[in-house]
């Protein structure tokens, strides 16, 4: 199978590019079988409690967990609502022509090599959408949209040695990189540019992801972004933007 080309972006700050839990060593367990007490002796309740207390307080180590998708309804302040994404790939390498040759227009979204990329990514739920972006080509932009059909798991392409994607530092015991399953859902109307959304002065497009960290092949889209987008494919583009091409090629 084809595989995507999104291990070509650049290696995240210091602060993005912490390695997961998994691959540390962990620290001993410090919760042990409380030992019985010396023949001849009675055991202290106030010496079982110092010593609960001793071990509840031991340091734990940090491990990742993946944020949950927001509540149906609002709670805690967190908006209720849909969550979406954008997942970029080169076409020439795998584009949304490829996805929909695959069976059942299904695959895996293998090849992501960036630590905050791969943690949006297991932030993914079944059933969340994103929007397929052609990226490093003539006229890199939105072209489609697919569906998470299988959440987060081990990609094994990274602890496969002939594999352009092998990382010595993951193995199959303790995988450092993931992807998810995603299925075709359409193709848009017309492709809608990079270019179209720099120059679209659409508040909603002030904090778009694509337009101030561009090269992050995993990236959270706002509801508002995401509807402003499907309302574009649905315009014929004006000529400040050009013709735009179909969405079925870059």
């Amino acid at each position: 199978m084809a595989k995507k080309l999104l291990t070509k972006e650049a290696v995240t700050t210091a602060a993005e590019a912490v390695e997961p839990a998994a691959t540390r060593k962990q620290p001993m367990r410090s919760a042990r079988r409380a030992q019985p007490p010396a023949a001849g002796t009675v055991s202290e309740p106030a010496q079982d409690i110092k010593a609960a207390a001793a071990m509840s307080g031991a340091k734990r180590q940090k491990v990742f967990k993946p944020s949950k998708p927001a509540a149906a309804s609002q709670e805690g302040g967190v908006p209720a609502g849909p969550r979406y994404f954008l997942l970029k790939s080169e076409p020439d390498v795998f584009g949304i022509d490829h996805l929909a040759a695959s069976p059942d227009q299904t695959s895996h979204w293998d090849g992501v090599r960036n630590f905050q990329a791969r943690n949006i990514m297991q932030t993914m739920r079944r059933g969340e959408r994103c929007f397929f972006y052609h990226s490093s080509c003539k006229q890199p932009g939105i072209v489609g949209i697919v569906e998470v059909v299988r959440e987060a798991y081990p990609d094994h392409t990274s602890w496969d040695p002939n594999s352009e994607y092998y990382d010595a530092k993951s193995i199959e015991d303790k995988p450092r990189w993931f992807m998810v399953d995603v299925k075709l859902v359409e193709r848009l109307q017309r492709l809608i540019s990079l270019e179209e959304l720099k120059k679209h002065d659409a508040p909603e497009l002030a904090d778009m992801v694509l337009l101030n960290r561009g090269r992050l092949s995993v990236q959270p889209v706002t509801p508002a972004q995401w509807q402003l987008v499907l309302d574009l494919a649905k315009q014929t583009p004006d000529s400040e933007h050009g013709v735009a091409p179909t969405a079925s090629r870059c």
